[in-house]
């Protein structure tokens, strides 16, 4: 079928048509509800935060954005921000993925005096810093670490109320919830960025402060920083230092799993490990490491269990004391029946050792899949007739 020819007039039906539905929603943007002097204010200082260094040190949008263009950022994008969209609701016909555009664009022509720093392009369409941004690492020395939120607490205000309260005690730039970034869930604490290290410091003295029924715990970030590493937690980005070398999460929860499956290079583990053998069919993994960890602290057991036979891994060096205490007529019991103990030969550590690196490595890489790895930890720490290949089954 032949396409259906318009007319010149027909055609210019339309664009008028469409040119009027652009003008109403245009027409009632701007005639949308004033704001109060609260939320100029409010918005005035949005503005100025999404072009301060203390949002752009850590805002790698923006960052990446005013970059592109010699520092220009188009005012349509900034309408695409949550704040500004709460700020300047979208109006009825519109885009409802954008604030209030019109409206946004009059304010900040209106309002540029107040946007200290900020200028407008010839068309008006675009904004940016008056003088560039030179990244710094003195935020360091300003900002301090707040404990103790629940890690439940709904967190939808929390950046505001927190900027409201810790202004009491300085200038607050910016303040930062701290996020979980593998289960990106809330982890309970913030980060206040301070004006000056005086304020900080003053702050972070304090042995707590009472905020909304909570009591929180303050420190500098240094310290907080320098108290992980002491204790071998991981550091998360956003409390690293500059020019220092950290391992991603993957690397840190391997290395915690080499040490406390004690499989480091060139340590023996003969001191520690007692083999277990004939196990009764009705034994499952579960029942092993139960039983193992009355008489010490299991780190790792290796169970075959087509030839009924378990390696364990202590993590201290009792293993003499246990095959002495059950290697003679008092026998260990697991799952109602006596079983054998004995020393682990060189060539027995060498299958352990062999066998934990390979659980190590396949966590290690499940992790960067959370389905992949809900099922892997899962199949090793069920220690049923299930594990998959029916022969080794972990803990």
């Amino acid at each position: 079928m032949a396409p259906i020819e318009t007319s010149e007039k027909e055609n210019q039906v339309v664009n008028d048509a469409k040119q009027a539905g652009e003008d109403a929603v245009a027409t009632k943007a701007l005639n949308a509800p004033q704001l109060s002097e609260q939320d100029q204010a409010a918005a005035v200082r949005q503005l100025k935060h999404y072009f301060s260094d203390a949002n752009l040190t850590f805002d790698k949008f923006m960052r990446t954005s005013i970059q592109k263009n010699d520092g220009w950022i188009d005012i349509d994008t900034l309408a695409k921000f949550n704040r500004v969209k709460q700020l300047f609701p979208p109006v009825e016909g519109s885009d409802k993925s954008l604030a209030n555009v019109a409206a946004l664009k009059a304010f900040v022509k209106s309002h540029l005096s107040e946007l200290s720093g900020l200028e407008l392009n010839e068309s008006e369409q675009a904004i940016r810093r008056t003088e560039p941004f030179v990244a710094s690492d003195d935020w360091y020395d300003r900002t301090i670490v707040v404990t103790g939120f629940p890690r439940d607490m709904n967190t939808s205000s929390l950046i505001d109320d927190a900027t409201e309260f810790f202004g009491q005690f300085g200038t607050i730039e910016l303040v930062r919830r701290r996020i979980n970034a593998h289960t990106k869930k809330f982890k309970g604490s913030i980060l206040v960025q301070f004006a000056t290290t005086d304020e900080a410091k003053q702050l972070a003295e304090k042995d707590s402060v009472e905020f909304e029924q909570h009591t929180l715990g303050t420190a500098m970030v240094r310290d907080y920083h320098d108290q992980k590493v002491k204790a071998g937690d991981f550091i998360s980005e956003d409390i690293q230092q500059s020019g220092q070398e950290y391992p991603s999460f993957i690397e840190w929860k391997k290395s915690k799993r080499i040490a406390s499956l004690g499989v480091g290079e060139g340590k023996s583990l003969v001191d520690n490990l007692v083999v277990v053998k004939g196990l009764p069919e009705s034994a499952g993994l579960a029942d092993i490491k139960t039983r193992m960890n009355e008489e010490g602290i299991v780190a790792f057991v290796d169970f075959n269990k087509a030839k009924r036979q378990a390696i364990v891994n202590f993590k201290e060096a009792i293993a003499a004391k246990v095959i002495e205490k059950y290697g003679g007529e008092d026998a260990l019991e697991i799952a109602g029946e006596k079983v054998e103990v004995s020393a682990a030969t060189k060539e027995l550590e060498d299958e352990y050792l062999a066998s934990a690196k390979r659980f190590i490595n396949h966590i290690s890489g499940s992790d960067n899949n959370n389905n992949s790895n809900n099922k892997s930890r899962k199949r090793f720490a069920r220690g049923k007739s299930g594990n998959r290949g029916g022969k080794r089954q972990k803990a």
